[in-house]
């Protein structure tokens, strides 16, 4: 190489210095023995002599970046081009005139995230030493296409393109974080012969052979071990402060109006800021107006409002979008009135759906991080921020909809009604529950304790409880504002239209049988009393008891009579009709109001909430009485019967099947694919619903749970018709094994249809069809560089030892068979180690295999030729052979953020791409 100051060196002085700074003590043999690489000394392919790698997290910033580029460096530093590099290296990342220049002497190139974002790397080379610098994280997702990672890119692509004599770097972890990302980077070394030489192992491995290879992966599985144990760390103090209750952000992330407590026993917990409290209540104000969001901004920054900017804290006036800022000030609003925040917290670890007792929440079921939820109670100041008029209707301008959506809001508003509707008959109790996003009208066996009164129980144990009705939100809710509007507008049967006089004549005769009762009930008392036998004081108490109820009906009817005289013209008094009135627009409007008013006005209200309800009928009857106000007293109106629409048909929480249900359930699952979207929108479900429904019916005709889901998610549309009992075209052996398996209660059922993913099976099975159909087979190292088939799978494929394998191999039979007899611990020729396809026992065929692992299919392999299985002698249908892969796949799940578990979404094919005979080398 050529020095900067005009001689000449050698090629392997640079890492010859740095030997000698290392170990000064050491013999001159050992030394040399350290500075000539073990393999690939003289290739004429390699354009660097060396690439240096230095990375640090971007969470440190320049901390430790700095010393990180004089751990790797420095041991070297006697070299001129080293030396350079070390004297510009801080400063190639900054993102300004000095930047500039360094990256200018260096001949740096800037690797941005997007145009004239921030620099998150740096490729310089100084003659044929090269430099690779980073503040990114090497761990995380950071691609645009949402699978990669930037730096791992940057990385791969460098030694691709300098294919350099030695790569030279800090610890291990430095350069490799995640082993999802060291795939390609390790192919780029292996072709290029590169000299790996991190601070572990400074005199180096190469990939090209075995040994290198192994301590390769021995570091990458180290890295990755390690990322993973920091990611744990870091999370769990970000959970535990969340859980107690604690904000683990800066105050800088607040709302406005609070701060976070930085010292004493409260540390970390959010509390109001009451300096802020005008400005606090200008922001609601503004919201509540119909001044535009510029406008609002500009009012804003008056008062000395901040927004964040490039992640500092700026003046509204000095940003570059003000009105975008204020608008999401407004996001907070429903904090403001209750106190309640929903905080997310960005799960780091890949691949759990639990931490600590968390559950995993994803919007995506390709998502394999996801997030998690905590609610914070920040508080309000006393008195509120503002009236909470004035907060619901800047709620309901600025948020609208969104408000339920928005990461501050409070209780969700389909529980306005709860505690209003529940009351009870001779034989069952009632209640109304929220169910996602519907109102549930719940029933269960009345149970009374010793001294007669009603069992307490809850309401939402599987089996306990009977879903009788299910009505939608808008529509109950927009109903009980019309029976309250209706109420002040329209003539009431309880009120007496004008005077009205009691009959006096009929009053004075009911006085008078009611003393006279009064006396008989006495008298039969004392008879009862006296009596000589049991039987004969039975008789006189029931007659005692007969008088005195036919007595307090007569007191109940004079009663009414004069009540009736008391409000007759009785009229509502105008401060009940403002607030029936506003009680009807609070809760038809309930969508962004504060859930805990609307429930309080609602039970003021309405006396009393019923529903009469059937399951598989779909409409129920509403009745609702009205308390109101009036002139003459309080006064209970109706009750006012109304129709609804319920979408309750015995399918959740019930253990009642009926006609309907069986029906709908049998047409669901012997549709078409094309038939059964029509049938979903018919019924008013989505998939997830009409999965709960099938699985509450088909619990009563097959005897075991999971032969219940694997039913639901199996694929083949004449096999379902055969375990319903239903029309087919099987043959009859095989419809009755099926039959056998399905209703065999004791039969070893897997959790679902189709288990595990074989598609890596499938494609190596395919590949060996394709290029080498013949008895010689192919050798194994050729098949597994040309469809990366593991180790394990490949052994798994091979395998005839009963229970060996068990969680990785598809079946009971061997996909493959050896060409020859493999001599164990003995060495072979690659080409000597062959595999081909296994012989079908019926058809006398090699060829192409089925992997399906299903219960009718417990070898796990299928001939394409006959579609027999090697313990079955009829034949499967053709829908078996194509590629199913089953819902246990993890990429498969759906999580839904209202629940603690994954939901399979179900089978589907997953086609696969055959490789090329020989795969090629760049």
């Amino acid at each position: 190489m050529t020095s900067t100051n005009g001689t000449s060196g050698d090629h392997d002085s640079l890492l010859r210095r740095g030997a000698r700074a290392r170990g000064s003590g050491q013999s001159a043999q050992r030394k040399d023995q350290y500075d000539t690489p073990t393999l690939n000394p003289d290739r004429s392919d390699h354009l660097a002599t060396v690439l240096f790698v230095v990375r640090e997290s971007a969470d440190y910033e320049w901390v430790l970046l700095a010393k990180m580029l004089e751990q790797t460096l420095m041991p070297y530093a006697q070299q001129s081009e080293v030396a350079l590099l070390l004297t510009h290296g801080p400063d190639l990342l900054l993102n300004n005139t000095e930047g500039e220049r360094a990256r200018e002497a260096v001949s740096g190139q800037r690797l941005d995230v997007n145009p004239g974002g921030k620099i998150y790397a740096v490729r310089a080379n100084v003659g044929d030493v090269h430099l690779l610098i980073g503040l990114t994280s090497a761990g995380k997702v950071t691609g645009t296409n949402g699978i990669d990672n930037l730096w791992a890119d940057e990385l791969t692509r460098a030694v691709r393109e300098t294919r350099p004599q030695r790569l030279v770097t800090g610890p291990f972890s430095r350069m490799i974080r995640n082993q999802d990302f060291a795939g390609p980077i390790s192919r780029e070394l292996r072709r290029s012969g590169t000299l790996v030489c991190p601070a572990e192992n400074r005199e180096g491995f190469c990939l090209d052979n075995q040994s290198g290879l192994m301590l390769w992966n021995l570091f990458v599985a180290m890295a990755h071990s390690e990322w993973v144990m920091t990611l744990t760390r870091l999370q769990t103090g970000f959970v535990f402060e969340l859980k107690n209750g604690r904000f683990p952000r800066s105050g800088t992330a607040l709302p406005l109006g609070y701060r976070r407590v930085t010292t004493g026993p409260d540390r970390g917990r959010v509390v109001p800021a009451l300096e802020e409290r005008d400005t606090v209540r200008a922001l609601i104000e503004l919201g509540a107006s119909d001044r535009p969001l510029a406008e609002i901004a500009d009012e804003l920054a008056k008062l000395g409002v901040h927004g964040r900017q490039g992640g500092l804290q700026r003046n509204l006036a000095d940003l570059d979008r003000p009105d975008q800022s204020a608008g999401r000030m407004f996001a907070h609003l429903p904090t403001y009135l209750q106190g309640g925040y929903l905080h997310r917290q960005a799960n780091t670890i890949p691949d759990i759906t639990e931490f600590h007792g968390e559950q995993v929440l994803r919007h995506k079921e390709d998502d394999r991080f996801g997030y998690f939820e905590f609610r914070l109670d920040f508080g309000v100041p006393e008195g509120g921020w503002a009236p909470a008029e004035l907060i619901n209707a800047a709620i309901e301008r600025r948020l609208g909809d969104r408000s339920r959506n928005t990461t501050t809001t409070t209780s969700p508003p389909r529980a306005a009604l709860i505690g209003i509707a529940r009351w009870s008959d001779d034989t069952h109790q009632y209640r109304l529950v929220s169910d996602e996003t519907t109102y549930a009208l719940r029933r269960r066996p009345l149970e009374r304790d010793g001294d007669g009164a009603a069992k307490r129980g809850r309401w939402r144990v599987p089996g306990e409880t009977e879903i009788v009705g299910r009505y939608r939100v808008g529509e109950l809710h927009g109903l009980i504002a019309e029976v309250l509007r209706g109420v002040l507008t329209e003539p009431q049967p309880t009120l007496i239209a004008g005077p009205h006089d009691p009959d006096v004549a009929q009053l004075d005769k009911w006085r008078t049988r009611v003393g006279e009762l009064s006396a008989q009930a006495d008298a039969a008392r004392e008879l009862a009393i006296l009596a000589k036998s049991g039987s004969d004081r039975n008789a006189f108490a029931d007659k005692a008891s007969g008088y005195d109820a036919e007595a307090l009906q007569l007191r109940a009817a004079i009663a009414a009579q004069e009540n009736a005289h008391a409000l007759a013209g009785a009229q509502a008094t105008g401060a009940d009709a403002q607030r029936l009135a506003a009680t009807a627009e609070l809760i038809e409007r309930s969508r962004g109001a504060d859930i805990a008013a609307v429930n309080l006005a609602a039970a003021q209200a309405i006396a009393e909430l019923r529903f009469d309800a059937v399951p598989g009928v779909t409409t129920s009857q509403v009745h609702i009485k009205v308390r109101v106000a009036t002139t003459a007293g309080p006064l209970v109106l109706g009750p006012f019967a109304r129709t609804i629409r319920s979408t309750a048909r015995g399918r959740t929480g019930s253990n009642n099947v009926t006609d309907r249900d069986a029906a709908s359930v049998t047409e669901l699952l012997t549709a078409t694919a094309a038939e059964r979207g029509a049938l979903l929108k018919r019924e008013g479900l989505n998939e997830r619903g009409a999965r709960r429904g099938s699985a509450r019916v088909l619990r009563t005709k097959l005897p075991a749970a999971l032969a219940v889901s694997v039913l639901i998610d199996h694929p083949v549309e004449q096999a379902r018709r055969v375990i319903l009992g239903l029309e087919h075209d099987l043959e009859a052996d095989f419809a009755a094994e099926l039959v056998a398996i399905y209703h065999d209660p004791e039969f070893a059922w897997t959790p679902y249809w189709c288990r595990g993913n074989a598609t890596g099976m499938r494609r190596a099975l395919a590949w060996i069809q394709r290029y080498f159909p013949t008895e010689d087979g192919v050798p194994v190292y050729r098949l597994r560089e040309a469809t990366g088939l593991g180790e394990v799978a490949l052994y798994a494929m091979l395998n005839t030892v009963p229970g060996k394998y068990a969680r990785d191999r598809p079946g009971t039979a061997p996909l493959l068979e050896t060409t020859t007899q493999w001599r164990p611990r003995v060495w072979m020729k690659p080409e000597d180690r062959r595999v081909r396809q296994v012989t079908c026992p019926h058809c006398e065929s090699r060829t192409l295999s089925q992997v399906l692992v299903v219960p009718e299919l417990p070898s796990g392999r299928l001939c394409t030729v006959c579609l027999r299985s090697p313990d079955t002698p009829w034949p499967f249908p053709a829908e078996y052979a194509l590629p199913w892969v089953g819902p246990a796949q993890g990429q498969r799940k759906v999580r839904d953020p209202g629940r603690s578990r994954q939901e399979p979404v179900g089978t589907r094919q997953q086609p696969f791409t055959l490789p090329p005979r020989v795969r090629p080398q760049r």
